[in-house]
């Protein structure tokens, strides 16, 4: 019984190990980011502006099994390219590329 207790701990840490932020850079593609985060929840925006295409990815974190854990994090794409990312309101998070 601890066994198998054991195995399922396991691969619920490993499966929200593996969707995460630490290797997120600025610059990724979409497919990067994918490859790198696992799919996102939603694209919750997807639009023209001067020229430009926007994307936005949310990404929501949940807990093995209590529900989430904090705000979703969101993601923005200009020309296919990850230029920002930040929790809704949150503009600590905000960066910038010039």
């Amino acid at each position: 019984m601890k066994r198998i207790l054991l195995v399922a701990l396991t691969v619920g840490l490993t499966a929200c190990a593996s969707q995460s932020f630490q290797d997120v850079r600025l610059g990724m593609t979409r497919q990067q980011m994918v490859s790198t985060a696992g799919k996102p929840d939603a694209v919750i925006a997807s639009f023209q502006a001067d020229g430009e295409t926007i994307e936005v990815f949310e990404y929501q974190r949940d807990g093995l099994w209590w529900g989430a854990l904090e705000d979703p994090f969101w993601f923005y794409f200009s020309n296919n390219r990850l230029v920002r990312w930040d929790r809704p309101g949150d503009r600590l998070r905000y960066v910038a590329v010039e």
